[in-house]
This record gives structure tokens, sequence and C-alpha cells, in this order.
């Protein structure tokens, strides 16, 4: 099979081509999220993960989330929406974390979420990291902080507490 794109003299070249580029797109996204759930896996067994968020509720508290939101806010933070959406759906299943609290924080990761590879895409094209990830981190704080009062304000109670 030719690799080499400017090899490519038939239709049959350009599908076989376009075949083995696939496969190894698939192969490479099926290893990171076998090794995702690995590691979620062992977290889990290990009672690792309310560690981890262990440490990071004071930002939680400061962003208006709540700490059962802590494994899921990291994930969200790291690899992004796509493995974190069906992490949180897992979570909600297992009643790790409730309809409530996932809302506040898919608020808050739709305005701030895979910050790891987004801000090396940015510094790459010369964009000071500062700029992106503290105008993204302040909507976020606003937008979610927003939703609390709003939720307040609808159904009263204690809309502004986190817990």
């Amino acid at each position: 099979m030719r690799t080499d794109v400017a090899a490519i003299t038939s239709l049959n070249d350009l599908f076989l081509l376009w075949l083995g580029s696939s496969l190894q797109v698939m192969l490479l996204i099926a290893v990171i999220v076998f090794s995702l759930n690995l590691l979620y896996n062992l977290l889990d067994a290990y009672r690792l993960i309310p560690k981890l968020s262990k440490g990071i509720e004071p930002l939680l508290r400061f962003f208006g989330l709540p700490s059962t939101t802590g494994f899921l806010w990291l994930i969200g933070y790291i690899v992004g929406l796509a493995y974190g959406g069906a992490l949180m759906m897992d979570q909600m299943k297992e009643g790790k974390v409730n309809r409530t609290d996932t809302n506040l924080l898919n608020y808050h990761l739709a305005m701030s979420h895979s910050v790891l590879e987004d801000n090396i895409l940015f510094i790459a094209l010369g964009v000071s990291v500062w700029w992106i990830l503290g105008v993204r981190l302040l909507v976020a704080w606003i937008v979610v902080w927003g939703r609390r009062v709003v939720l307040r304000l609808r159904f009263g109670g204690t809309g502004l507490r986190v817990v």
C-alpha cells in the first residue's frame, strides 16, 4: 500500500490510503479510551477519586460547583467533553452525582473545557495563555454563578450555597 499522496494514481490507491489512515486513527482512539477507562477504574477501585476531588474543593467552591463534580471537572479540563460527557453519564447512572450538579458542571465546562489541549494550540499560534485561560475561567465563573442566581430566583431555597 502506498502512503505517499504524490504516488496516488488511482481511486483504488486513494481508497487504500484512506482506509489505512482511518484504521490507524481508530486504533489510536481505542487505545486512548481503553487507557482512560482503565485509569478511571483503578482510581475508583482504590478510592482515589474522592482524594483527588478533595484537593480541588476550594477551586470548585470558587466556581460555584459542588464537590461531587470534582473528578468530572478534572476530566473535562484535561481530556475534554467527549470522554468527560460519557463518564458523567456513567457517574449519574451510578448515583455518584445528581442532575443538578452535572448541569452546573456542564455550564462551566461549556465555557472552559479541554484547557490543556486548547491552550497548547493557542500557544503554538502565539496567543498568550493567560488571556485565553483568564477569559475562559472568568466567563465560566460568571455563567455558573449566574445560573445559581436564576435557580435561586426561580425555585427559592439554597441556590447560591455551594456544598
